[in-house]
């Protein structure tokens, strides 16, 4: 089984190590091995033996001001046993020559200034050890590259000693070569070609504004890009399979403390065949909390077979928020367009002919014969409580009658119904 990467921090605070490991401990869990040195004693002991053990220091995190070694210089130590260590310098009084030498000879990756923020500090260890991963993949692909040149080149000096033993006609056994040289020259090529596709998709890929998860046809989380760790607060966890992503990168129902069920997730979906979104998922890192929209689609190879599950991903909090203050302006107009509805008549409304009085725009308004009567009768309400029912009918009756002249044949000749119940 493949040893952890080793993670080292040395520094002269105690609480700057102590905090350093809490923070990388939460983010990385047991990915990786953390060790914590005040001072620089131990640290040169340390990287031997771990390299004869065969583990792999891939990142040095150094303060400036060590008691018995400047920063600087350490790293320049780590450097000597180990140069594809990254290295990081914190820092909150280092002098330009100091950082110039640093860059210089230990070929330092990030200087951050002390104090600093947690989550910087953390995206930026997860942008470096992924860059140690990429490296070292690329590495391992040279690696496989140079050995298929070598079988090449031996299968071909195998078949140019047997041409040599057999054939008769040296100039034939020549064009033979030649020609296998050139295969083999083509085939190199090819395979040139197809590292620098690799590469080109991954850099694509890790700039997408978008995250990205890709997914073997195993089910075996293989790649995020920046973003998407930008989003879970972590890297590709080894052997997290599509169903196990709630539990691992906290996915959760929207709304509640419920994980997502792993079976209705787009890269599952994907790795049937199905395309899939969905927009109900939240991605819970401690008290923050991020609502995602995701889409999931499978790649198949060229027998038909599905090769990888490809998934987007992208925080839709403005969204959210957008569709929130929807939902409430739609419900105040529906409670206004009510209030407006007790004063305004629907048959003003449909003389218009508007469906609301929001539709209703200055200037709106159709001619006709009409008589319009106003009348002051502020204190008839007043009046009609300190009379009974009956009175009330004369009395309105009375009223009308006089004015008969403006409005003919109007009367009242049925009970009211008043606020109070008469």
């Amino acid at each position: 089984m493949k040893k952890p990467l080793i993670i080292i921090c040395i520094d002269n605070d105690t609480s700057v190590l102590n905090s350093l490991k809490i923070s990388l401990s939460q983010t990385f869990g047991k990915e990786y091995m953390i060790e914590n040195f005040e001072g620089s004693k131990g640290v040169v002991k340390l990287v031997e033996d771990l390299r004869n053990d065969e583990y792999e220091v891939a990142l040095v995190l150094a303060g400036a001001v060590i008691p018995d070694l400047k920063g600087d210089d350490l790293l320049n130590i780590a450097y000597f046993f180990d140069n594809q260590t990254l290295k990081i310098m914190l820092t909150g009084d280092l002098d330009l020559k100091a950082t110039a030498k640093a860059i210089r000879y230990a070929k330092l990756y990030r200087y951050l200034g002390k104090p600093c923020p947690s989550e910087d500090l953390k995206l930026t260890v997860i942008e470096a050890i992924h860059s140690y991963l990429l490296e070292e993949t690329l590495k391992a692909q040279n690696r496989q590259l140079q050995e298929l040149n070598q079988q090449l080149e031996k299968i071909i000096c195998d078949q140019a000693a047997q041409i040599s033993e057999y054939t008769t006609a040296p100039e034939q056994a020549n064009q033979e070569w030649q020609h296998l040289s050139a295969i083999n020259r083509q085939q190199t090529v090819l395979v040139d070609e197809l590292l620098e596709n690799q590469y080109q998709l991954t850099q694509f890929l890790e700039r997408m504004p978008v995250g990205v998860a890709v997914f073997n046809d195993k089910g075996v989380l293989e790649f995020l890009n920046y973003k998407a760790r930008q989003l879970f607060g972590k890297g590709v966890v080894p052997l997290t399979t599509a169903e196990q992503m709630p539990e691992v990168y906290q996915l959760y129902v929207a709304g509640t403390n419920q994980l997502y069920f792993g079976e209705k997730l787009v890269a599952v979906k994907a790795l049937k065949g199905e395309n899939a979104t969905l927009d109900d998922i939240e991605i819970h890192q401690g008290d923050k909390i991020i609502p995602i929209e995701s889409w999931g689609t499978p790649i198949f190879n060229e027998l038909g077979d599905i090769a990888y599950a490809i998934v987007a991903f992208h925080d839709i909090t403005q969204r959210k928020k957008a569709e929130a203050e929807h939902l409430r302006l739609r419900e105040e107009f529906s409670q206004v367009n009510q209030a407006y509805a007790s004063f305004v008549p629907h048959q003003f409304l449909q003389l218009l002919n508007k469906p609301s009085i929001a539709d209703v725009q200055l200037g709106d308004h159709v001619q006709q014969e009409m008589s319009v009567l106003f009348s002051d009768i502020r204190s008839f309400s007043t009046l009609s409580e300190s009379m009974t029912p009956e009175e009330n009918f004369e009395f309105i009756n009375t009223y009308l009658s006089r004015m008969e002249s403006a409005i003919p044949h109007v009367f009242i000749n049925k009970p009211m119904i008043f606020s109070d119940g008469r």
